[in-house]
């Protein structure tokens, strides 16, 4: 879409189409979401296809899903640092993540390319594909108990749905099946209260409600099998099992709320009842994380130079983002380890520096420097092509450009190509360095023209044969 004019007017009209483009979006998700008879990748495939609509520049905007093993994205997608993201949480898992691309730069607007209202809207779409993920599971769950041949009963699907998926509930409505047994004089059932829970006297008894008959404080025990292992629950789900009383719940986040619960497991692999519930708190992340590594900067035209380095790392609370530095002031943030910086002067040496930000907003330290120069407005590219014959073949050969105030130089393979690119127009000096036993066949050194805005391309035929 066209950038709006400075009129008020102008801005107000052209908020409002982008505002109605967000909108349509969500609706499409919505109805492609809601669609219970259609397969889930042919869905989520005219998912991504649908996204790019609801971005401010959808002719160069193009999306990815991940979920688990699955990656949903248009034929013949390629990523780009120009990117957005959102997770996608199901059950309290994350399940994967949704990815929207530029495929070109884009102007600056509130997060890189992209604007505030287009981040709300993909975290909006995130949390609508995972309840679409969780509505399915329980669908699987659900089908999966009622295939031919199989008179199970309704009560017993959603029971086992719960052992999935929700323990503590399960508890709940196993101790309240117990009353309502016990009520009805079913004496197994008042054995098994018995057994599971302690003597009281009358005025505890008169304290406690009669429909939550309360689990044995003590240890878990199976007086027939025994306990072959404990289950350990992680805000309902299941984070980890031991046989001891004991349990390490490593990879957390920091500074982060947890609720456990624990089951017991006897012998016939029969699981009882939760515990009572145990929260606690990680402690909050004190350590930034590392300097990223390997910074490279690259000059791609006249107003823009691209970036790339190798992740950091941060063992507590992970990575978050990369704040991007340029000639020492913050000048903006990426997700990725890419980013491309726009909108930069001509002909102009820029210094760059990165630091990793982790879940907990602390800023480790920055990357060693690096630098590059955008090229010249109407800069071309020389174009310097090897051809080797002969019975001694080197390695490879350097080829040196020189101009007044210019020299470069860069190795070129015994039959390969080397572009120099970024250059101003004028003549230039182009000499290929060889070895003793390589003869260059044509001039060496020779002027080569280079056009404002094109391309020159010089060739040297070489021959390298032994002495003996």
């Amino acid at each position: 879409m066209t950038p709006p004019a400075d009129k008020p007017i102008d801005r107000i009209l052209h908020d409002l189409q982008e505002r109605a483009k967000e909108l349509n979006c969500l609706y499409r998700v919505d109805e492609l979401l809601g669609r219970e008879d259609a397969p889930v990748d042919e869905i989520l495939g005219e998912l991504v296809r649908a996204l790019p609509a609801g971005w401010q520049f959808p002719d160069v905007c193009l999306a990815r899903l991940v979920l688990g093993q699955r990656l949903y994205e248009p034929p013949g997608f390629q990523p780009s640092p120009h990117r957005m993201a959102s997770i996608v949480e199901a059950q309290g898992d994350i399940a994967g993540e949704v990815e929207v691309y530029y495929s070109e730069a884009m102007p600056r607007a509130d997060e890189g390319p992209f604007l505030t209202e287009e981040r709300k809207l993909l975290d909006a779409i995130a949390e609508r594909v995972g309840h679409f993920v969780s509505r399915r599971r329980l669908q699987r769950v659900l089908a999966a108990d009622g295939s031919p041949g199989s008179p199970t009963p309704e009560w017993w699907v959603v029971l086992d749905f719960l052992r999935q998926t929700d323990h503590a509930l399960l508890g709940r409505l196993g101790r309240k099946m117990i009353n309502h047994l016990c009520w009805n004089g079913i004496e197994e059932a008042e054995q098994l209260l018995r057994s599971t829970v302690p003597a009281r006297t009358p005025s505890e008894e008169d304290a406690l409600d009669d429909n939550r008959p309360q689990p044995r404080a003590t240890a878990a025990a199976d007086p027939e099998t025994g306990i072959a292992r404990y289950q350990v629950y992680r805000d309902s789900v299941l984070a980890g099992s031991t046989t001891a009383t004991a349990f390490a719940d490593e990879g957390l986040r920091a500074g982060t709320s947890y609720r456990y619960t624990v089951t017991a497991v006897n012998g016939h692999d029969l699981e009882g009842p939760a515990s009572a519930p145990a929260t606690a708190v990680t402690r909050a992340d004190e350590t930034p994380p590392t300097a990223p590594t390997g910074l490279a900067a690259r000059a791609a035209s006249s107003s823009r130079i691209d970036l790339a380095w190798s992740a950091a790392s941060d063992p507590e609370s992970g990575v978050l983002r990369y704040r991007i530095y340029r000639d020492g002031v913050l000048a903006d943030s990426a997700v990725g380890t890419a980013f491309a910086d726009t909108g930069l002067a001509a002909a102009t040496a820029y210094t760059y520096e990165v630091a990793a930000v982790n879940g907990a907003g602390l800023e480790g330290p920055r990357s060693p420097p690096a630098g590059a120069t955008t090229y010249v407005v109407g800069a071309g590219e020389l174009v310097v092509i090897a051809v080797t014959g002969g019975s001694a073949i080197p390695a490879g050969y350097t080829v040196l450009v020189e101009a007044t105030g210019f020299r470069s130089e860069q190795p070129v393979a015994p039959n390969g190509r080397v572009v120099f690119a970024g250059l101003a127009p004028r003549t230039y000096s182009v000499r290929l360095r060889t070895s003793g036993d390589c003869r260059v066949v044509e001039p060496n050194p020779r002027s080569v023209t280079v056009p404002p805005g094109g391309s020159a391309e010089t060739t040297f035929a070489v021959t390298c044969e032994d002495d003996v």
